[in-house]
């Protein structure tokens, strides 16, 4: 289910719950660990969550995701303004944070100190925003927040070399 949208510079971003596991999931433009990736989201009504949802491309099959019908009844666990969602799956093991330390820690070395000291800013924003974020939520934010620095550096590069090749 669809538990949260928001925008980092200007880019969708959409957080998924899987109701079932408890896990969640931040999905953009960039494919996830899982190979997720946002294509759009859309509500043909205008704010009303009701009709809010997010294209997910899963293994290339397309899928369409919602907010859950309890989260949007008053009374009934409808999450507060600006909050994440209940998070309540247990903490990593040992061997989950030793391996997600290695992949985050690849992902910062193949960065740019340019990109680091942004990635630095928006995870600080963020985090300060929702204080209560598990390890988990916040592992998944950061990896999120290197996934867009790297592929917004990717795009000026790629913009930066095809000004050059036609010079």
């Amino acid at each position: 289910m669809l538990t949260g949208i928001a925008s980092f510079d200007g880019k969708p971003v959409a957080t998924l719950m899987d109701r079932q596991s408890k896990e969640t999931y931040v999905i953009s433009e960039v494919p996830n660990p899982q190979g997720w990736k946002l294509v759009e989201i859309s509500s043909p009504t205008g704010a009303d969550l009701e009709t809010v949802s997010a294209m997910i491309s899963v293994g290339g099959e397309m899928v369409t995701v919602r907010y859950d019908e309890r989260q949007l009844k008053p009374g009934e666990g409808k999450p507060a303004a600006g909050k994440l969602a209940k998070d309540d799956r247990p903490p990593p093991s040992e061997d989950e944070k030793k391996k997600f330390g290695e992949m985050i820690g690849n992902k910062w070395k193949a960065l740019s100190k340019d990109q680091q000291e942004q990635a630095k800013r928006i995870a600080k924003a963020k985090m300060d925003a929702e204080p209560g974020m598990t390890d988990r939520q916040k592992g998944e934010l950061i990896n999120g927040i290197l996934d867009h620095v790297k592929t917004d550096r990717a795009a000026e590069q790629r913009r930066r070399e095809g000004d050059n090749a036609g010079r």
